[in-house]
């Protein structure tokens, strides 16, 4: 569903990898993406450049000077979707930056939406994006007034499921201001009618230090 929906905004997959979700160690699949896993399938690169070392060098290089050499990440894309929580963002981000990938943004979904994940890699994650329906940054007259008083109550910044709760709970005081319905079925007809006083944004951009609407 996802390579069906990028296909028909017009843009393209140009690479994909699963891993297990045990996994700690994202290397292999970020050089297979780029290339980089199967040195002898750019044999003729690899070449080039130890004669460009050579040349440079004017001399044989030594071995360590060879093994120091490798052959440049193919980074055909502009984009990597990471869906996946913040804990193996956080992992997959100082692998990228070990292969030599830092030039694509990152994206993800609302799992993103930890606070630990600037502790975890916040210093890998300058411009990258998530979706997501709660920001407290929002500057809406109802989120502020959500945020002033579970602030006043626990003394904390709301996650995404207490902004998910104030939200369900705004939508049924709405819906039963229509009338109190008698089944669960009338419950979820009113709901439905009533729109989400909240609507938390959408979108939310992560840089090093702070949250930006």
């Amino acid at each position: 569903e996802y390579f069906k929906t990028v296909e028909d905004m017009g843009l393209s997959v140009t690479a994909a990898e699963s891993y297990n979700p045990d996994q700690s160690d994202f290397l292999t699949q970020i050089q297979n993406m780029v290339g980089t896993s199967f040195p002898g399938f750019r044999r003729t690169e690899a070449q080039d450049l130890v004669k460009a070392l050579e040349t440079r060098l004017t001399r044989p290089p030594t071995k360590k000077e060879l093994e120091a050499l490798r052959v440049p990440p193919i980074v055909d894309f502009d984009v990597l979707f990471l869906p996946d929580t913040f804990k193996a963002v956080g992992q997959i981000t100082p692998a990228l930056l070990y292969a030599d990938v830092t030039q694509v943004r990152l994206m993800g979904p609302s799992s993103w939406n930890n606070f630990k994940l600037l502790e975890r890699a916040g210093q890998y994650l300058e411009n990258a994006m998530f979706v997501d329906f709660f920001s407290p940054e929002r500057a809406s007259k109802v989120t502020k007034n959500f945020l002033d008083q579970y602030q006043s109550k626990y003394g904390t910044l709301p996650d995404t499921m207490s902004g998910a709760g104030y939200d369900l709970g705004l939508a049924l005081a709405q819906a039963f201001q229509k009338g109190k319905p008698e089944t669960l079925v009338g419950i979820i007809s009113k709901w439905v009618s009533s729109y989400l006083l909240l609507n938390l944004s959408t979108i939310s951009f992560l840089t090093t230090r702070y949250w930006i609407m």
